[in-house]
């Protein structure tokens, strides 16, 4: 399920527990400045640009009906650069009398490395990822929050 709140009130009240994972991701990008070349006879804008990517991921266990939080868990991510580049094509904004271009501008964007970046960062995550969900996962806590939400649910009526 997306949310909580998708969850179908049988599957709910059949779980104990829920654990949802939540991915925040932090970005800036810093742009080269612009290199303008022809590319099969059409003029194209090309930009460099070096993204710094962050976050931290919240792993969240709920109790199911009621929505309460048992637990939540954060791991901060370290930071990583990576490198792409933009593609647009090139519109002469300003020529001279002759039709020589002396200032060329962005029109429409062809490709964006940036996808492909941030793709390649999150497969770097991952690892670490699942590495400290499987450590935050402890057997006797869970066992603990178990018979907690017992309590919650006596308390509670649904």
């Amino acid at each position: 399920y997306a949310t909580l709140d998708d969850v179908t009130y049988p599957d709910k009240k059949g779980a104990d527990l829920t654990l949802a994972p939540r991915v925040f991701l932090t970005s800036d990008t810093k742009m080269s400045e612009p290199y303008t070349h022809a590319y099969n006879g059409v003029w194209h804008m090309e930009k460099s640009f070096t993204m710094k990517l962050g976050g931290w991921v919240a792993y969240e266990m709920r109790e199911p009906l009621s929505g309460q939080k048992m637990w939540v868990k954060k791991l901060e991510l370290e930071e990583l650069e990576v490198k792409g580049v933009e593609i647009y094509e090139a519109k002469a904004v300003r020529a001279d009398q002759y039709g020589h271009v002396l200032e060329w501008g962005e029109g429409k964007l062809v490709y964006s490395g940036r996808a492909e970046r941030l793709a390649d960062a999150l497969r770097a995550y991952y690892p670490t990822i699942m590495e400290k969900a499987w450590t935050y996962l402890n057997t006797e806590e869970i066992l603990d929050l178990k018979e907690k939400t017992k309590e919650i649910r006596e308390r509670k009526v649904f």
